[in-house]
């Protein structure tokens, strides 16, 4: 019982110190401040809270702790991206990939932050680098067929939409963005049908936009 209660004792101990993540890392960095790791994870948290300044700060730390550090490169450019700062993304990104040139998330947030500086060829080569490496990963095709879609390259758009489905067949977005490429293109038959799959897996937000505009009954 003595050994029990020691046990409990200790828990809500360590439960009152660890009472969430921000404080697990930040009592770490109490006993450990040169420990690039701590910074990173610390930072990762406060990313999750949307403390973005203070992410930052850290991950600025933990790379100045470790210049190689590629995970906080990669992190701190997510952050980059969030407030809008898409330059610094790309030069973050490019950095985690010169340090782990098979870094698939890095080349991912690289490839959406060239779209949002209509850099769009750019950012299809970041797209088809993901494809490379992981080509299972359903939202990449999404993401390269838009852009397709945007540079006129229909036909490679509608490939990019079809492999989606077919890796991820309850992929509800991939339903409503082939559904808006159909209605684009004009064929309203196509994209009534893929808006309606996507309402009945609980988006319906498509459906009801066409049929404001009548192109769904």
């Amino acid at each position: 019982l003595l050994i029990a209660a020691f046990n409990t004792a200790l828990t809500y101990q360590r439960n009152k110190i660890w009472k969430n993540d921000y404080t697990l890392w930040s009592d770490c960095l109490t006993k450990s401040p040169d420990k690039a790791r701590v910074h990173e994870e610390r930072g990762v948290t406060c990313t999750e809270l949307g403390y973005y300044q203070q992410a930052i700060e850290d991950f600025n730390k933990a790379i100045r702790l470790n210049r190689n550090y590629a995970k906080a490169y990669y992190d701190r450019g997510t952050v980059y991206g969030m407030l809008g700062q898409y330059q610094k993304t790309i030069d973050d990104c490019s950095e985690a990939i010169r340090l782990k040139s098979d870094y698939t998330d890095a080349y991912y947030n690289r490839g959406n932050a060239y779209v949002k500086l209509s850099q769009y060829q750019r950012a299809i080569e970041d797209y088809s680098d993901v494809v490379r490496l992981a080509p299972d990963y359903a939202e990449v095709y999404i993401n390269r067929g838009n852009v397709y879609a945007k540079i006129a390259q229909d036909q490679r758009a509608i490939e990019d939409y079809n492999k989606a489905i077919d890796l991820k067949p309850d992929y509800i977005r991939a339903y409503s963005v082939r559904a808006i490429f159909y209605f684009n293109q004009g064929n309203k038959e196509s994209g009534c049908h893929d808006a309606q799959k996507a309402c009945e897996m609980g988006n319906c937000k498509t459906m009801a936009e066409a049929q404001v505009k009548g192109y769904c009954r």
